[in-house]
């Protein structure tokens, strides 16, 4: 009799992101400068947009220890208005101040000294007392990856000059004037899981060599790169964004080399988890709808003629 569980102790890995930062592109050589990412380089990124989100610097006013106004979120022929109020945890006497286009916003001492400043969508995403989730969801349209030589690139560098972003800044402007671009840089930290299974009776392999394969996949354990490489690709497979084509119908695949020693460990399944609560913004697509967690599932292999405990203990 043929089984279809090959062996009794089944591998798959995870990547989790464990880093990841909102930006726009006037603030990556900020980011580069800063060090951002050596300990845990950014290598995959995400090109996405939202709707434009404003400030009324009109509607501004100070009010004891609180600060109230109006946000104006784009859409586009439509300006919508949604107030908010905060704590001012700055000092008493401040200045507000917002110049055209109403992005970005400064506060100012007695002095005229700067001592806070940013972006209205950022300030938009981080206050808790309204759902502002469908203003600040993020839309993804590209994935990619900067893993350079020995994986030192990371993605603030790439993307400082980069042909894809200049080129989907001029189309998006053309076609959504409405939305803003932003950028999602995520560093990710790799999860090897095992399933071992205690109630099947027939394998296809002998005990023997699922101890060999348990010993394989510890030693020779997947490289970075190739890490990096099947996150991009799951990622572009499960969002399916508008401007990439590579990945969208093709993952997995064993032709692909970018991740081949996947298949030569002969791991179950690979898998990418984001969980975005912490910058308080959803990511979605056309194909996937807004959500705080995102969690991208792949089986290597055809699951009629290959199953596993790690089918059932793994979310769909």
């Amino acid at each position: 009799m043929r089984s279809n569980t090959k062996y009794r102790t089944e591998f798959s890995v995870n990547m989790f992101g464990s880093l990841c930062v909102l930006a726009q592109q006037d603030g990556l050589e900020k980011l580069d400068r800063s060090g951002f990412g050596e300990e845990n380089p950014c290598h995959i990124y995400m090109i996405a947009r939202r709707p434009r989100i404003m400030i009324d610097p009109d509607s501004v006013r100070f009010e004891g220890e609180l600060i109230y106004g109006q946000f104006l979120i784009q859409e586009g022929k439509d300006v919508i208005p949604e107030q908010f109020v905060f704590q001012n945890f700055i000092e008493p006497n401040l200045r507000f101040d917002c110049p055209y286009p109403h992005t970005e916003f400064f506060f100012y001492d007695e002095k005229e000294v700067l001592v806070s400043s940013g972006k209205a969508a950022l300030l938009l995403q981080t206050l808790n007392n309204k759902d502002y989730s469908k203003y600040s969801s993020l839309e993804i349209l590209y994935i990619g990856q900067s893993y350079g030589v020995e994986g030192v690139r990371s993605a603030p560098q790439r993307l400082q000059n980069h042909s894809t972003l200049q080129g989907i800044y001029a189309e998006a402007i053309r076609r959504t004037p409405d939305k803003e671009i932003w950028l999602v840089l995520w560093g990710f930290t790799s999860l090897a899981m095992a399933g071992i299974d205690g109630i099947s009776k027939i394998f296809e392999k002998t005990d023997e060599e699922d101890d060999r394969h348990i010993e394989r996949f510890y030693k020779d354990f997947i490289s970075e790169q190739q890490l990096i490489n099947y996150t991009e690709a799951a990622l572009i497979r499960y969002f399916e964004p508008e401007y990439n084509q590579t990945f969208k119908n093709t993952f997995p695949n064993p032709a692909h080399k970018t991740y081949s020693e996947c298949y030569d460990l002969d791991i179950h399944s690979v898998h990418v988890e984001l969980q975005t609560e912490e910058i308080n913004c959803q990511l979605y697509s056309p194909k996937i709808a807004p959500s705080w967690i995102q969690f991208a599932s792949f089986n290597l292999h055809d699951p009629e003629e290959r199953k596993s405990i790690l089918d059932v203990a793994l979310p769909d």
